[in-house]
């Protein structure tokens, strides 16, 4: 669903729709998890004439928790040589993968610079935050998700929350629902950016 929102926000015949939503979600499933892949993601968005970048923490998939979510080690192994095939497909287009430890400082020069961010965050921490309910979530509820962040400024950004709509959140609550990627959701800071072609 974020993609859509990214692509329709650059190109609007693209529409926000569920059949769009739907065939987003065929070309980019990490198979055998529900989930897309980073790479697929790019992949996808890269036929509309739009510049995109990945950046990773790590190449492959990290999920270091998977036996907590009813994950088998058979599971994980299938879902990463599918992310190795997206990989490959993503070098052959020529779309660059920065594989790099990022800070949320580079998030910032990111948005600041002109792109568009698909960031992974913790959904859950931020839709607790936004309704202000307790922020003290598991990690089950934690959600780990790809955001369309739109702006920022004024130490506020500008989010594309698939059930909240677009909505301002102040710098604090999106740099923990960033850093809890790696701090409750023990996984790797990824996000791709995005800039119409010149």
């Amino acid at each position: 669903t974020g993609l859509m929102y990214i692509i329709n926000s650059f190109v609007p015949s693209f529409k926000v729709c569920r059949e769009n939503e739907f065939l987003i979600w065929l070309r980019t499933a990490n198979l055998p998890f529900r989930g897309s892949s980073v790479y697929a993601l790019a992949l996808f968005a890269s036929q509309f004439k739009i510049d995109v970048e990945v950046f990773v923490g790590r190449k492959e998939i990290f999920f270091p928790n998977y036996r907590f979510k009813g994950v088998k080690k058979s599971e994980l192994k299938t879902a990463n040589n599918v992310a190795k095939f997206f990989y490959k497909q993503v070098i052959k287009e020529g779309i660059k993968v920065n594989v790099m430890d990022f800070d949320f400082s580079f998030v910032k020069k990111k948005l600041l610079s002109g792109y568009v961010l698909l960031l992974k965050l913790s959904l859950g921490y931020l839709r607790n935050s936004i309704k202000n309910e307790s922020a003290e979530i598991s990690f089950k509820k934690a959600k780990p998700r790809y955001v369309p962040v739109m702006n920022y400024g004024n130490e506020k950004f500008v989010v594309a929350d698939p059930v909240l709509g677009k909505i301002v959140v102040d710098e604090k609550i999106l740099q923990e629902s960033f850093n809890m990627i790696s701090s409750k959701c023990k996984t790797d800071n990824r996000m791709i950016t995005f800039k119409l072609k010149e």
